[in-house]
């Protein structure tokens, strides 16, 4: 006897694969199918970097990547000594502390702003080759890395700040 089959014909079906289940949370028979067999639920399409140069990973990864060497390069460094000045000089003088910050801020959104234009040539992405939903990506990543870099200059600022206040009162004896 000769049995020919299709090997090409899908004959196993999601409901012979994932038979319903007694639910015990409400008593009722459910499916459970995963996802890959529910035709109403999107597939996402996949993107493929194509304006990525030298480094793998995605558009915020880059970003990321990009500011941290730039706050390595000493690229940032006005801005990271402005927002450790801030905390260290408010207690003493509010009016001199507190525009150190706001001037950080000042510098940080400046530099944000001209990221692309000033900077064509030292970034590891290639500007003119991404969408703008790459864009927004890269510099979503490389401002979190800037923010990482606010709150570490400020913590430490505070830091100092606690020190010479226990110094001081360690020195009242």
């Amino acid at each position: 006897m000769r049995f020919d089959y299709d090997c090409s014909i899908n004959t196993v079906t999601a409901d012979i694969l994932f038979p319903p289940e007694l639910d015990p949370m409400t008593g009722e028979m459910t499916q459970m199918l995963p996802d890959v067999f529910n035709p109403d639920i999107p597939k996402p399409a996949v993107e493929k970097a194509t304006s990525v140069i030298g480094t793998e990973g995605t558009y915020e990864q880059l970003g990321y990547e990009q500011a941290d060497e730039h706050i390595q390069n000493g690229e940032w460094g006005d801005v990271a000594s402005d927002y450790l000045l801030a905390p260290i000089t408010t207690p003493l003088a509010p009016y001199v502390g507190i525009p150190f910050f706001f001037m950080a801020q000042k510098k940080v959104k400046m530099k944000m702003d001209n990221l692309f234009k000033d900077n064509k040539g030292g970034l590891n992405v290639n500007v003119d080759m991404m969408t703008d939903d790459e864009k927004t990506l890269y510099i979503s990543g490389y401002e979190k890395r800037i923010k990482e870099m606010r709150t570490a200059y400020i913590s430490t600022g505070c830091l100092i700040d606690v020190g010479a206040l226990f110094v001081l009162l360690m020195n009242l004896d």
